[in-house]
């Protein structure tokens, strides 16, 4: 019987890097103060392009920080850590047979170097980087017709509700995390396949989906 392939988002998802995120947010928005706490909570409960709206930035600068964040980040990447007990999914999947890939907004380079300092490299296939804030439906779909997978087999795991509206669009199933960015409220309410709040119920939900 043919496993699962899986495909991860990165940040969020397999790495803590919301404070570096946060950071750069901070220092290439433009804004005269910090994002603070009670903010951040807010902001959990709402989508992407809504959040960001809350800052009223102007198209330009949203797509310069994009580009920018992702140069920045490659010199802050070893201040980003894995999230606990992730790699060991990681490494059972692996160990599985499991077919396992990266699609992530951020660059290549950065997810490489990330993957290399954790040890981890050797577990995922590829990486998709450098995607499209609303371009991962594409990719993934662009996954399954290069290497000639059928939807029923694979599995989209990620921390946004945009990830789970990826995973309808591509016609895939979709595993949300409630230790990324959206709060599992909202997670729930755009009706993943599954919710999970561990990386071990991740893991065991795969395993059950495997047969």
């Amino acid at each position: 019987m043919k496993k699962n392939t899986i495909i991860f988002d990165f940040d969020g998802t397999i790495a803590d890097s919301f404070a570096v995120i946060l950071s750069i947010f901070n220092e290439l928005s433009g804004l005269k103060r910090n994002v603070s706490n009670e903010e951040i909570t807010r902001l959990r409960s709402m989508s992407l392009s809504k959040a960001v709206g809350e800052f009223n930035l102007p198209r330009w600068r949203i797509i310069y920080m994009l580009l920018r964040g992702r140069i920045m980040m490659k010199s802050r990447i070893d201040e980003v850590k894995i999230f606990e007990g992730v790699s060991d999914v990681l490494k059972q999947l692996h160990n599985s047979d499991c077919e396992i890939y990266i699609v992530s907004s951020n660059s290549t380079n950065n997810v490489r170097n990330f993957l290399v300092k954790q040890n981890l490299d050797e577990y995922f296939h590829k990486i998709y980087g450098g995607v499209g804030i609303f371009g991962k439906a594409r990719v993934i779909k662009r996954i399954m017709k290069y290497n000639g997978l059928p939807s029923k087999n694979c599995i989209y795991v990620g921390d946004e509700m945009r990830d789970i509206e990826a995973s309808k669009a591509a016609k895939v199933k979709s595993i949300a995390v409630s230790w990324g960015f959206n709060a599992p409220k909202l997670l729930q309410e755009h009706k993943p396949d599954a919710l999970v709040e561990s990386p071990q119920q991740l893991a065991d939900v795969i395993t059950a989906w495997n047969g």
